[in-house]
């Protein structure tokens, strides 16, 4: 993908610096011409190097994605309906403070 965007940008730039040396010096019209289609043509081929790229990630990925799920060899639930419960995140902290709070007196 890179190669080929370097390919349109380069393409592009030449339009581009040969419609500057057609400004510059008054050159005929076959050389604007010329010039304007460089610069569409370096700004298409630029955009389908960088859509071309994008499809083809985005269709690998739909591919790969399917074959490497393993199937589940358990397909049965668990039988705690229920999770375990987890520790309080805010009681501890409550703790820390009311500790330090306790032999200082506020002025």
């Amino acid at each position: 993908m890179f190669t080929a965007l370097m390919i349109g940008i380069a393409i592009l730039f030449t339009g581009l610096l040969l419609l500057v040396i057609k400004k510059t010096f008054s050159l005929g019209a076959a050389v604007g011409l010329v010039a304007t289609f460089l610069l569409v043509g370096g700004t298409g081929y630029a955009v389908f190097a960088v859509l071309n790229a994008v499809r083809k990630n985005a269709s690998l990925g739909i591919g790969q994605s399917q074959a490497q799920l393993t199937p589940a060899k358990d397909k049965s639930l668990p039988t705690n309906s229920f999770s375990e419960a987890l520790p309080s995140v805010t009681e501890r902290t409550t703790e820390l403070i009311g500790g330090g709070d306790q032999g200082q007196q506020h002025k």
